[in-house]
């Protein structure tokens, strides 16, 4: 901690390009666009990532302790809200839920539970609670 204040963890993930298994940990972008994430930055073992599959951690957790990221389907758990997706407003540099417009802030909640992502579970952002 500095002065005081926690320091956020940042962290992102991304399915690999070859296995499209999800990799965690630190970011690179080449100036062509490529991106890969590293989760041993020093050593040098990058993974290739689909660049449209990375998300940042959010920093929040979830009702079940597990971290949040850009790109997650959330619901409120004793709510029939219908699902959410986290977001990153760059206008206002901070992750929020939105479904169907309608926007929400984000922060640790017992109420928000992650039930899936946007790249893996498409079929859950049109179904109903």
């Amino acid at each position: 901690m500095r002065g005081g204040k926690e320091v956020r963890k940042i962290k992102f993930r991304g399915k690999c390009r070859r296995s499209k298994r999800w990799t965690y940990g630190f970011l690179v972008i080449e100036p062509n666009g490529t991106k890969w994430i590293s989760n041993c930055f020093h050593k040098g073992e990058w993974i290739e990532v689909d660049p449209k599959t990375v998300g940042q951690l959010t920093g929040a957790l979830d009702r079940n302790s597990g971290e949040i990221y850009e790109g997650d389907i959330a619901k409120f758990y004793d709510e029939e809200l219908g699902m959410w997706i986290v977001i990153y407003d760059m206008e206002y540099s901070k992750f929020e839920l939105v479904m169907d417009g309608l926007v929400c802030g984000m922060n640790n909640s017992p109420e928000i539970e992650i039930i899936g992502n946007i790249h893996d579970n498409h079929d859950l952002i049109c179904a109903k609670t």
